[in-house]
């Protein structure tokens, strides 16, 4: 988990950062996890651990909260 999908680029205060953008695909209706914290790293370990099975969710730290 770095740098989200736009690696190097600042962190801007008061702004969400988009780490991992899902792929949604006919089957499936499409899913965004909002964490900040602890959590957020959580999440991501959750998300490469489903692999394919988690290929339509998004993942993004809410920074702002």
């Amino acid at each position: 988990m770095v740098g989200g999908l736009f690696p190097g680029a600042p962190i801007v205060l008061g702004k969400a950062e988009v780490l991992r953008l899902g792929t949604p695909d006919e089957r499936d209706c499409p899913l965004m996890i909002w964490a900040y914290g602890a959590l957020v790293k959580t999440c991501w370990e959750a998300l490469v651990e489903l692999g394919e099975a988690a290929a339509g969710v998004t993942l993004v730290n809410a920074r702002f909260a």
